[in-house]
């Protein structure tokens, strides 16, 4: 109790030495002088302080339609890559089929993010515009998660997204090119360039190899194929590209005209029994042997050597 007496006693000591000190008197004028100057121009530090408010308000309201039309741009970025993920087709070994369903799963998880911030970035544009820099926007899958998770994803997805697409076209591309070339072999093999050596080969494997008009089993039929029996498969349309079916329609040819083909036709068999040649007096359709359509046309696109393969098979 006698310490603490002394404690305060000390203190008022102090407190009382200090009010002789200049510093402490400046310093109390100063501050009297200050109170006296905000108390006669209050209207005119109001008038300051609220012109601040303005011009801070209209700052940040720009500042917020900014950020919302870049966010919008962003989002549909996104989305765009997320429609094209789930809308391609690309046909994979069964061992990769797990990396496939993660592909696609980033497509859906870029398309769900960038719809969100589409929608994010119009409000910010729309608050922006109405010069209200306090109401938050709304992400509720952001608001849920957090804002460190939620863009992480994104990212992630985005990445996954982006290089399976690349590599999805790449592969697209060197398909379309395989498949360019086995058209342009398959045209070049029944005539429509270097008929004269095809017409050769045909006269001289035919009607030499066994006398008669009507071709049977085991005859050569030059590059087109050798004759053999109908395999019996059918065109896997699951399997069909862009390529193909552009094909078929600037030939005038329908699935059903396809299926016809390949189930009646003669057959010739190409590369060891690879690739098949379906020949009607309709058509023709190339057919891997996994029943894969590679191409195909019209009798209207017959020329002289392929009319001459088409009676020699049908004994005409």
């Amino acid at each position: 109790y006698i310490r603490s007496i002394q404690d305060i006693n000390m203190l008022s000591y102090q407190a009382y030495s200090l009010s002789y000190l200049d510093i402490y008197n400046t310093c109390q004028y100063d501050y009297i002088d200050m109170k006296n100057y905000m108390s006669d121009n209050a209207g005119l530090i109001l008038a300051a302080y609220d012109m601040y408010i303005d011009v801070n308000t209209e700052v940040l309201s720009d500042k917020r339609i900014n950020e919302g039309v870049e966010r919008m741009f962003h989002g549909g970025g996104l989305l765009l890559l997320g429609i094209s993920i789930l809308a391609a087709e690309t046909m994979l070994p069964e061992k990769l089929l797990e990396l496939y369903y993660i592909w696609k799963a980033s497509g859906v998880v870029t398309s769900v993010t960038g719809g969100l911030d589409i929608i994010e970035g119009g409000q910010d544009t729309i608050y922006g515009l109405k010069q209200d820099i306090e109401t938050p926007s709304i992400n509720v899958l952001k608001d849920t998660i957090g804002e460190e998770l939620y863009y992480n994803i994104e990212k992630y997805s985005t990445i996954i997204g982006a290089t399976g697409l690349a590599i999805h076209d790449a592969l697209q591309l060197i398909n379309g090119i395989k498949e360019a070339w086995a058209e342009a072999e398959a045209l070049d093999i029944a005539g429509l360039e270097g008929a004269e050596a095809a017409e050769i080969n045909v006269l001289q494997n035919v009607e030499g190899g066994n006398g008669t008009n009507v071709a049977q089993y085991g005859d050569e039929f030059g590059k087109m194929g050798t004759y053999v029996e109908n395999p019996k498969i059918k065109v896997d349309w699951t399997q069909y590209t862009e390529h193909a079916v552009e094909r078929m329609q600037q030939r005038g040819m329908t699935q059903e005209l396809i299926d016809y083909i390949v189930e009646n036709g003669k057959v010739l068999s190409q590369n060891g029994g690879n690739k098949y040649v379906f020949i009607t007096k309709e058509g023709v359709a190339v057919v891997s042997k996994e029943g894969k359509l590679i191409t195909g046309w019209t009798c209207l696109d017959y020329d002289e050597v392929m009319i001459e393969i088409v009676n020699k098979l049908f004994g005409e």
